[in-house]
């Protein structure tokens, strides 16, 4: 008889309290309610209910028989946990940003993904900082999401040291994405960046450049993904035996590189300043790779501006494949990460580990094959149509 009354219990709990904990004097199911709710007889309903109130989560109205929630019955309760809802968190989903565009892909993924196992997805916003990430993971998991999908946003040195993600156990499952560093441990997919700078560079080279510029980040920020194409960059020069000059590396802020995308003017006041930087050199890059497809594009209409024809007389890359460069002329070479794979791949190692499945922490890590359009090189100017794309693999670069 105890053990049906604990059971009874705990669904009460875990059923309806948890469910409803935080409004407090919520009204529950009468106990007629609850006997056929949970195939119970009446009085296993009334000894589960009297208990639970003897325990301080239930308060019975004087005079009547039903009970309401307790005041304080939201801080002695676990959040309710739905194991048909996952949450996913990325940066300004609503901005013309470069990332929204990504985090958009990366969503669709997550939803196919999570529509073939009847699971729904939660979505929080991270307003490019990590307070707001931080507030949207805790509201994912107090809404009962049983696991996240979490794009960090990319932290500064300092703020590794007091990260959330490597300090706090979240007590939900967590798969990482893109931005990610090894310390903030959990399952992480990332894609082979180092690899893609590294392509990216030689492919250069082989169109017979030698003088190479790169817009990187700044020296306090870990974006991982931009670190790891410089990386790459520097392992290309030096495997085809190119001289290098650190006057080529020229690195710009999160901050500026944020409000290019803000309801503000558009700031390209430092890019503009690398441009005329490298301009002045005596013997300037005759190549330039962007931190991804908006900067080169940017960079583009600044070198115009100032006389330089493109690709002419300098060639510019980016990375990440947007919509607008495949619209923007001349065309970018570029590289071509699944995102959508992304958010698939996630989503599934995600609810393997929610079933109890692999849950040791692993990397996974995608391909970022060259999308080499021939209207990005000197003398091409024409329009791209899929003739004029190559898709280059490690294996046939």
């Amino acid at each position: 008889m105890g053990a049906v009354t604990d059971s009874v219990k705990e669904r009460i709990r875990s059923e309806i309290l948890c469910f409803g904990a935080g409004i407090s004097g919520t009204r529950i199911p009468s106990e007629r309610d609850l006997q056929q709710r949970f195939g119970a007889s009446r009085p296993t309903i009334n000894r589960a209910l009297t208990e639970l109130a003897a325990e301080g989560l239930l308060v019975r109205a004087p005079g009547r028989r039903h009970y309401s929630i307790a005041d304080h019955a939201r801080a002695e309760l676990p959040p309710r946990r739905d194991t048909s809802m996952i949450g996913y968190v990325a940066g300004d989903l609503s901005s013309v940003s470069f990332g929204a565009q990504l985090g958009h892909r990366v969503f669709r993924g997550i939803h196919d993904m999570a529509a073939r196992h009847n699971v729904r997805v939660l979505m929080g916003v991270s307003l490019e900082n990590i307070a707001s990430e931080r507030a949207a993971v805790a509201n994912l998991i107090e809404s009962g999401a049983s696991g996240l999908v979490i794009w960090p946003f990319p932290r500064t040195g300092r703020e590794i040291e007091d990260d959330y993600l490597i300090r706090q156990d979240l007590g939900v499952p967590v798969v990482l994405l893109d931005n990610c560093t090894p310390s903030q441990g959990h399952t992480q997919i990332v894609f082979d960046n180092r690899r893609a700078g590294y392509d990216m560079a030689s492919w250069l080279i082989e169109q017979g450049h030698r003088r190479i510029g790169i817009v990187t980040v700044a020296d306090n920020s870990q974006h991982m993904p931009v670190l790891a194409r410089l990386r790459g960059y520097k392992e290309a020069l030096a495997d085809h035996e190119v001289q290098s000059d650190p006057r080529w590396i020229a690195r710009i802020s999160m901050d500026v590189i944020e409000s290019r995308f803000s309801n503000q003017a558009r700031v390209d006041g430092r890019l503009g300043e690398i441009i005329d930087g490298w301009l002045g050199l005596d013997e300037p890059p005759t190549a330039i790779m962007a931190l991804e497809d908006s900067t080169a594009i940017e960079i583009i209409e600044l070198l115009r501006m100032r006389g330089v024809r493109v690709p002419e007389q300098v060639c510019v890359t980016g990375f990440d494949n947007l919509d607008m460069a495949r619209l923007f002329r001349p065309n970018i070479t570029t590289t071509r990460p699944e995102f959508h794979r992304m958010g698939e791949l996630a989503c599934s190692v995600l609810l393997e580990q929610m079933s109890g499945e692999n849950t040791s922490p692993r990397t996974y890590v995608l391909e970022a094959p060259l999308l080499v359009r021939t209207s990005a090189l000197a003398g091409g100017d024409e329009p791209a149509n899929q003739a004029d794309e190559r898709i280059l693999t490690q294996g046939n670069l």
